[in-house]
């Protein structure tokens, strides 16, 4: 196979992993607004984040603070807060970077 053939392969893969990895997510964000956390919790189980993108992790750090916020288990520090709420001010994603504060709030009022 030529050296073109598997970068486009690997491209074309990468592509697919991506907008998979998106849906999931916005699935997965559906299910915790309408407050379904231990559906959503059962799902971000199973997401292997080893080849996600930055704004991928990032929105998948997002869910699980959400999730376990829903769910009253413990959020060990708030620096993964603090990840997002750089990187969602950074890329002008409002609604999620309103979130991040909002959890980042929480957590300074239950200290």
């Amino acid at each position: 196979m030529s050296f073109l053939a598997i970068l486009i392969l690997v491209a074309v893969t990468f592509a697919c992993t991506s907008k998979d990895n998106i849906q999931q997510l916005n699935a997965i964000d559906a299910l915790l607004i309408s407050e379904q956390s231990t559906s959503a919790d059962k799902l971000l189980e199973r997401i292997d984040i080893k080849n996600m993108s930055e704004e991928e992790r990032t929105f998948y750090d997002l869910l699980v603070i959400q999730k376990k916020w829903q769910l009253y288990q413990p959020i060990a520090n708030d620096s993964i807060i603090d990840n997002c709420i750089f990187y969602f001010g950074q890329h002008t994603d409002n609604r999620k970077l309103a979130r991040a504060f909002y959890y980042k709030g929480e957590l300074l009022l239950n200290k």
